[in-house]
């Protein structure tokens, strides 16, 4: 069997497993890797050279710090804050987005607005607003908030490692004048 068809085999098993999620979605990717390496298609070196990547334990940290702000109640202390001071709808949008993209700058997008996307459900439902006219701008405000820093999003991360792997300079002090 060609190295194409054995890759495509894995990567139908890998997507029926996530759509199906019998398999939790971990086991699923480390069953894919190995089947890749047992079968020739990967090197061992590539195939685990991910699990170590300094950008997947940045992230998986991200995850994890957000987890704690929505575990230790400081998520719903945020909310709180947010519901005494923005009285009218459009404080409320706009305090959102302000918190948002100030916390998906120095946390990962996607973890803040997973983490802050049930606080503003409580938020709309205590307040009456509809859901819907709050976390649409709470998506844009983590989106665009991931650009305030390299941490802030998964692209920008991998844009500065590629640039790393190439020589390329990704900061003022490395800049040669």
């Amino acid at each position: 069997m060609s190295q194409t068809t054995i890759t495509l085999l894995f990567l139908a098993f890998t997507v029926v497993s996530f759509v199906l999620e019998k398999i939790p979605l971990g086991l699923t990717a480390t069953i894919c890797a190995l089947g890749l390496n047992l079968t020739g298609v990967l090197d061992g070196t590539t195939v685990f050279s991910q699990y170590v990547n300094s950008n997947v334990i940045l992230c998986v940290g991200m995850f994890v710090v957000g987890q704690a702000l929505f575990e230790t109640g400081m998520a719903n202390k945020i909310g709180g804050v947010v519901t005494k001071f923005a009285r009218t709808e459009k404080k409320l949008i706009i305090a959102i987005m302000v918190i948002t993209g100030i916390m998906s700058g120095f946390l990962s997008n996607t973890g803040t607005a997973a983490v802050l996307i049930p606080v503003v459900c409580g938020i709309a439902d205590e307040s009456g607003y509809s859901r819907s006219r709050l976390l649409m701008p709470l998506v844009f405000a983590a989106a665009l908030g991931g650009n305030l820093s390299i941490i802030g999003a998964p692209g920008n991360l991998m844009g500065v490692n590629a640039l790393q792997e190439m020589g390329q300079p990704t900061s003022k002090t490395s800049v040669k004048k």
